[in-house]
């Protein structure tokens, strides 16, 4: 029941920093095309606009799908196999942009004592709550 608790917090904090990251990740496109306009590069302001917005979406897509493929990775791989992990956690945090912090707390983790994992719950909880 505990670890059907941590899954769902753990499952809204990536929709949450998802969300975040496309918001993000539109928001920078955005103004990069703009500064195009504005240098003179954005010829052809309607089409130009319309193309724009079209390669955001896909390129979002694209990003979705990546994130999609680290994560699933990340959770099938054993974890005595920390130098995957830990490769696997880097891409994982750069994505969604954790904090040093959150990504020390990650690598940390207990995988195996049963005891342990028992109190990570509320260590994972303080983590989030606090940034």
């Amino acid at each position: 029941k505990k670890w059907r608790k941590v899954a769902k917090e753990l499952e809204a904090l990536l929709d949450q920093k998802v969300e975040e990251l496309a918001d993000k990740t539109t928001s920078m496109r955005k103004l990069k095309n703009k500064l195009k306009e504005l240098e003179g590069k954005g010829k052809g302001k309607g089409s130009s606009e319309s193309g724009g917005i079209q390669a955001d979406k896909e390129e979002r897509q694209v990003d979705m799908l990546y994130l999609k493929n680290v994560v699933l990775k990340y959770m099938e791989c054993p974890p005595s196999d920390r130098m995957k992990r830990d490769q696997l956690l880097t891409a994982i945090a750069m994505l969604l942009q954790f904090a040093p912090e959150e990504v020390h707390f990650l690598r940390d983790l207990p995988h195996n004592s049963t005891k342990q994992n028992n109190s990570a719950t509320s260590a994972i909880s303080r983590l989030f709550t606090s940034t």
